[in-house]
This record gives structure tokens, sequence and C-alpha cells, in this order.
């Protein structure tokens, strides 16, 4: 699949079909393993029905109690931060100009002024210098549902 480039923001949603055999048991159960969403936040939905919270450590959540024999519908929803679309429309250098020049009369932005003190003729262009990269965004990497069997176990 082609990239469709650097100033993409917003969510993105990822659905594949899974078929659950007819013997699937109440001790049979799953757990969905995503490989990265580069650091932004996810959710899962199984038939239209929102899933625990992901395990934002290891990118998983078990949805045991979501199956049911038969098709079910699983749905990533990834979230990624609004950084690369402002970064694409010239947000952060218009916005640096924009507030330094708001800050020139602001009387909360005099940082490091004694009272009293007026900022004019001072540079305070380094308080608005706001360095941007574009972040890596979406599912990527193998996602991967783990079956598993709970069995009880007698301890003596």
């Amino acid at each position: 699949m082609e990239a469709v480039g650097p100033g993409v923001s917003g969510v993105g949603y990822y659905t594949v079909k899974v078929l659950i055999p007819e013997e699937w048991k109440a001790e049979n159960g799953a757990i969905l393993k995503i490989g990265s969403v580069n650091k932004h936040t996810v959710a899962v939905y199984v038939n239209d029905i929102k899933a625990k919270t992901v395990d934002f450590d290891a990118l998983e959540v078990d949805i045991s109690d979501l199956l049911r024999a038969g098709e079910n519908i699983i749905k990533v929803e990834v979230t990624s931060s609004l950084n690369n679309r402002l970064l694409a429309r010239g947000y952060y250098e218009k916005g640096r100009s924009y507030s330094m020049e708001l800050a020139e009369n602001a009387n909360n932005a005099n940082v490091g002024i004694e009272e009293g003190e007026s900022n004019a003729g001072l540079d305070m262009s380094d308080l608005f210098n706001i360095h941007a990269e574009v972040q890596d965004y979406g599912m990527v990497k193998e996602a991967r549902l783990i079956t598993y069997t709970a069995v009880e176990i007698e301890i003596e």
C-alpha cells in the first residue's frame, strides 16, 4: 500500500473479519496483540462494542467476552496527534510570529522581567522557537489474535 504522505493526522480505522469456530466455549479466549500504533491512542471494537482499555505498554487487549461463534468484526481505531497537519499547513511558523506579536503587549508574557519593567526591546524570540517534525502515524507492523483455553488448576 502506498503511503498517503507526511501531512496526515486524525483518526484511522483498521478492520478485519474473523471466523470463530462453532466449538468456541466459555473457557476459550483471545487476546488482540497490536504491533505498533506509533505511540498514539488506540481503541478496539468487536462487533461494534468497545473492548476493555488497551494495555498501552503491551499494546494488547483481551477480547474474549466480545467474541462469538461465527463471523466477528474487529475494528482498531488509532488517533494520531494533529502535529503533521499543523506542520503541513505552516501553523508552527505562522503561530510563532503571531504569538510573538501578542506577547509584546501581554502582561503574562513578561517572563523573567521584574514588575514595572517593560519588555520593549527584549529579544523574546527564543520563547516561541517551536520546532516540530513529521511523526509516524497509524497502525503498523503485525496484529495477531492469540487464542487460549483457560484451565482450572488445583493447588495442593
